[in-house]
């Protein structure tokens, strides 16, 4: 999951058509704070007169101006997810976004006239998508998509994706001091990623509330949607 600045700067990218400069992106983030969290927290902090922390713009620059980014700089194999060099007279010291995943926002919003070349819940840079497609490997993988409850939050179902449902269900019961997570309801899918993020769309628009993958929903309704896909 990517989040922070780098998430906020991939989303900005992508609605700027994949290309922008520092100065747009900065643009992009006073336009339309709602799509941004992170920058629009810091943006408010400004506001306030508060421009403490490391969520500034001068220290961003920092961070990624003059190398790839990375959507977490801590491990030691990164996905690169987009790029840029300050400076630099072959790209007009433009940020380019490589690619980026649905999945990594729960409200995800096409920008309009999104231009990409899309593999499962994954765009890719038009542009670049032919060595990416030859240096990384994205095939969606096979699993089951789950529904499980817990009776501490009645009427509550989770939905996820996992090639053993078994495996995942004991890592949740270590949460739980009563080892009390239910197996409701399991589907294989050739494609259980995209298979996951379309059931998520459908049980978001039926349910009474929802919570990430916690949706408040019948489990005869829910069983129904994963049927259908």
């Amino acid at each position: 999951m990517v989040k922070g600045w780098a998430r906020d700067i991939a989303y900005a990218l992508l609605r700027l058509k994949w290309k922008a400069d520092w100065q747009k992106i900065m643009q992009e983030f006073n336009d339309y704070g709602g799509f941004y969290p992170t920058a629009n927290d810091y943006l408010d902090r400004v506001s306030r007169g508060d421009t403490s922390g490391d969520g500034s713009y001068p220290s961003i620059g920092t961070i990624f101006g003059k190398h790839s980014s990375t959507s977490d700089t801590t491990k030691k194999h990164k996905e690169i997810i987009f790029r840029h060099k300050d400076g630099n007279p072959e790209n007009e010291g433009k940020w380019e976004l490589l690619y980026y995943d649905e999945s990594w926002d729960e409200e995800f919003i096409t920008p309009s006239e999104l231009h990409s070349d899309l593999i499962g819940t994954l765009h890719l840079n038009p542009s670049i998508s032919r060595f990416l497609l030859a240096g990384f490997n994205f095939p969606d993988e096979p699993g089951d998509v789950y529904l499980i409850s817990n009776p501490a939050w009645p009427g509550w179902l989770k939905c996820g994706k996992s090639g053993s449902v078994s495996s995942r269900l004991s890592s949740y019961q270590t949460g739980s001091p009563h080892r009390d997570y239910a197996p409701d309801f399991t589907r294989f899918f050739p494609d259980c990623g995209a298979a996951e993020k379309r059931a998520h769309t459908l049980l978001r628009n039926l349910a009474t509330d929802s919570q990430n993958e916690w949706f408040e929903i019948s489990l005869l309704d829910a069983i129904s949607i994963l049927e259908s896909l």
